[in-house]
């Protein structure tokens, strides 16, 4: 209990004997209660508040779908330029027109040599079957080959038919042999049937006396001469009908061996025509292709070939196509200090460069995949590769949609956690004392 001291008494005591006389003042009590309150109840407040930890990353919107390269194969020079970088365009749009000119020469000389090719098949065809050949088209675009391939067919025909006729004309002849010689045996078989009988009769005239010994020899030399004559006859008939045998098979052998050259012919040229059919849709193709369209919709971006008459290596790249219709993504950059904290799946709040986040905010997000190493960039810095998928790809402020569109340059926030407003504050104490009392 304080002593009670009077007014003279206190004016010959010290400063630290007066406190200590007359104790704490009621005013400094009551404030030193209330600061102690105060800071009891911001260390409850701190231990109830939650803070949203996050791993700041940077990357770029890019498309679900790969840039699509544009190229050309044969390459060549450039006549039109159709588009700029940063155009929009629909997939099958012309892009680039390469000059035409050396490729439509060459594709118009294989297709002069298809259409002779074709005009002799038919030709060839007409010959082997008898008839008479349908040029069709032809006739109009290919006159003078169609004219050409009509000639050589009538000569064809006309030279096979005149050497069917002499060989007719031979077999006639021969025929005509034939019923000559053979009505000559008829009439020598007469005559050696007459004469044989009157050799017999010389014979028997001879024998009784009453007749000459020349007169008999004159006969049988008579019968010997008719004989042989009938032999050679015979022999005339045989030979005559061999001859008009060989003509008949020479006729026959005329026409199989014409026939057979054609057939020959038919199969070459049928063989040498599917190699042109083949280079002909080769060199069509090359035509078609020098129009370079666009492989899918999208924004041209990277244009390499800026003016016409500009030569084109083969492959070269001339242009990238970005996809626009597909869903976007953004690719971010996490720090490996920050990977052990990363989960597939955890929400991510994003801002697009250009866009101020206080006027425009956030577009929402989620962590769809983690790359399962580092990269590295040119500066060697080290880093995770995630991908965000966006709620929506526009940025909307008092109605009016801005596209967020691949390239922009983003940051995401990734959510990996929370903790209380205490801990957050007490941690670099407890990680220095930790490491206070720890030995190497």
């Amino acid at each position: 209990m304080p002593r009670t001291v009077s007014r003279t008494q206190m004016k010959h005591l010290s400063r630290e004997a007066i406190l200590e006389e007359v104790g704490p003042s009621r005013y400094a009590v009551v404030a030193g209660l209330i600061i102690i309150g105060l800071i009891g109840a911001a260390v409850y407040w701190s231990s109830l508040v939650e803070i949203t930890s996050v791993a700041k990353t940077t990357g770029k919107v890019i498309p679900t779908g790969y840039e699509q390269v544009v190229q050309h194969l044969e390459g060549g020079i450039v006549r039109d330029i159709r588009v700029r970088n940063g155009d929009l365009v629909k997939a099958g749009d012309v892009l680039v027109q390469f000059d035409k000119t050396l490729r439509l020469a060459e594709l118009k000389q294989v297709r002069a040599r298809d259409a002779s090719l074709r005009i002799k098949e038919l030709r060839l065809r007409s010959f082997i079957d008898g008839t008479e050949p349908d040029f069709g088209d032809l006739a109009q675009n290919f006159t003078d080959q169609v004219a050409e391939g009509q000639f050589i067919l009538r000569v064809t025909r006309e030279r096979i038919a005149g050497q069917t006729a002499v060989l007719n004309s031979r077999i006639n002849q021969r025929r005509q042999s034939v019923e000559i010689f053979k009505q000559q045996a008829v009439s020598l078989k007469e005559q050696y049937n007459l004469v044989r009988e009157s050799v017999g009769m010389r014979k028997k005239l001879f024998k009784s006396g009453h007749g000459s010994r020349i007169n008999l020899i004159n006969t049988e030399l008579e019968l010997s001469r008719v004989q042989g004559a009938l032999a050679e006859a015979r022999v005339a008939v045989d030979q005559a009908r061999a001859a008009i045998q060989e003509a008949q098979n020479e006729r026959a052998e005329l026409e199989v061996v014409e026939r057979g050259k054609a057939l020959e012919a038919l199969s070459g040229v049928m063989a040498e025509r599917a190699e042109v059919r083949e280079n002909l849709a080769r060199l069509e193709d090359r035509v078609n292709r020098l129009a370079v369209t666009a492989p899918a919709a999208g924004a041209v971006h990277g244009l390499q070939v800026n003016t016409p008459g500009a030569v084109v290596e083969p492959a070269q790249m001339l242009m990238t196509i970005v996809p626009l219709d597909e869903q976007i993504v953004v690719e971010s950059e996490i720090e490996p200090r920050d990977i052990g904290h990363i989960v597939v799946g955890q929400k991510a709040s994003v801002s697009v460069s250009g866009f101020d986040a206080r006027r425009y905010g956030l577009v929402d997000g989620a962590l769809m995949t983690v790359s399962p190493t580092t990269y590295t960039d040119e500066k060697g810095r080290s880093f995770f590769k995630g991908r965000i998928g966006l709620s929506q790809n526009y940025i909307e402020t008092k109605g009016v949609r801005h596209k967020i569109v691949p390239g922009m340059i983003v940051q995401a926030d990734i959510t990996t956690g929370s903790q209380s407003l205490l801990r957050y504050l007490t941690t670099p104490v407890y990680v220095a004392l930790v490491q206070a009392f720890s030995e190497r």
